[in-house]
């Protein structure tokens, strides 16, 4: 197994684009590939950090999250012991993993604290996405090509609302728990694949190897 089939799958929601700016954080834990516990806080951001923003674009319309909705919901550094006690030592996924780490270096910079979570490297959904594109012989480009919600449609998993931090975190996980089944394929599963590739995302078929795919449906 490449990557690891213990781990905590993780995403924040931002107010704004400044990574410090973290309003709510959804974690899922997965042990064995499996999903056996979840976390989940609305966070109060740090008001006078944040004046600088004030006329800036409120990414409210992505995620539904209202300013006013966190007035009275506790801090990051209020709500990070829970976290950490949640993550232990589990290594840490996300899709486009640089936005969570960075909003980690944000919050440490912002708030001054250390923090027991594995947060300086964390496994990245969509990068290994496109490992598994080219082990199945695909070439898929394009804008909105490698979003969660798209890779979930293309690989047949359920997914939840987008940018909803928990449901993401959920997703992500079960993205990783599909990435390591094909990883772990033979050729001959592989040959036999099915890959739902929604229009107009896909450029071009380009076989690797004796890797073909049996059948592409495009919905």
């Amino acid at each position: 197994m490449k990557y690891p089939i213990s781990f905590i799958s993780i995403d924040f929601e931002t107010a704004y684009a400044s990574r410090s700016s973290v309003i709510s954080v959804g974690a899922v834990k997965f042990i064995d590939n499996k999903e056996v516990d979840s976390y989940y806080s609305l966070i109060q951001p740090d008001w006078n950090s944040l004046m600088q923003f004030e006329n800036a674009i409120s990414f409210e319309y992505v995620h539904g999250i209202a300013d006013r909705e966190l007035i009275d919901k506790p801090t990051f550094v209020e709500i990070l012991p829970e976290l950490e006690k949640f993550c232990g030592n589990l290594p840490l996924v996300a899709h486009n993993a640089v936005f969570e780490m960075s909003c980690f270096k944000a919050l440490k910079e912002l708030y001054g604290f250390e923090t027991t979570i594995q947060c300086d490297y964390i496994y990245d959904t969509m990068k290994i996405s496109k490992e598994v594109e080219q082990v199945l012989g695909l070439c898929v480009k394009g804008k909105g090509t490698h979003t969660l919600n798209t890779l979930c449609k293309m690989y047949g998993i359920p997914s939840g609302t987008h940018h909803n931090a928990l449901d993401d975190s959920v997703d992500c996980g079960n993205m990783l728990v599909k990435m390591n089944e094909i990883l772990d394929m033979s050729f001959d599963e592989l040959a036999n694949m099915h890959v739902v590739v929604p229009e107009p995302i896909i450029e071009k078929l380009a076989p690797v190897g004796s890797i073909e795919l049996e059948q592409l449906l495009i919905s």
